[in-house]
């Protein structure tokens, strides 16, 4: 997996769980990322948003792959006002921890998915403008060799 398919694998955990698909699921990756997320606020009043948030080198880095313990940063969005998707931000994040540790092991079974070691699993972010916040704080790893550089 690399940096790029770290998004859709977290969105592909929760795609399929069919109790997630009342709620929009938005990418930073996403180049209709403002227009996706202002519409998801408007239509469902609620939206899981992802964003990368850091990559922390793992073992060094010596050999000829980058291997990187990618920080994720899943953004339960509510606006109370609007909400139709029958339950609050908070109870969202609860589902989504236990699903995404349920889900976390990928290929030969190596934990690709899981909670930070350090900090918070989840938090709550700046509370304004009729919004409730919550983060939830993943690490995915992704291994991908150094050779050809892609194109941006």
């Amino acid at each position: 997996m690399n940096i790029e398919e770290v998004f859709p694998h977290v969105l592909g955990l929760i795609e399929a769980d069919p109790l997630c698909s009342p709620v929009p699921r938005i990418s930073e990756l996403d180049l209709e990322f403002e227009t996706k997320y202002e519409a998801a606020l408007a239509d469902k009043g609620m939206a899981f948003v992802l964003m990368g948030q850091d990559g922390v080198p793992v073992s060094g880095n010596t050999g000829d792959l980058l291997d990187l313990d990618n920080g994720v940063m899943l953004s339960v969005v509510e606006r109370r006002k609007g909400n139709t998707t029958g339950a609050v931000a908070l109870v969202w994040v609860r589902r989504l921890l236990r699903l995404l540790h349920r889900n976390r092991a990928g290929a030969a079974g190596r934990v690709v998915t899981r909670h930070p070691a350090r900090g918070p699993a989840y938090s709550l972010g700046h509370r304004g403008q009729g919004l409730v916040i919550y983060f939830v704080h993943l690490e995915v790893r992704s291994i991908e060799p150094v050779g050809a550089l892609p194109a941006p």
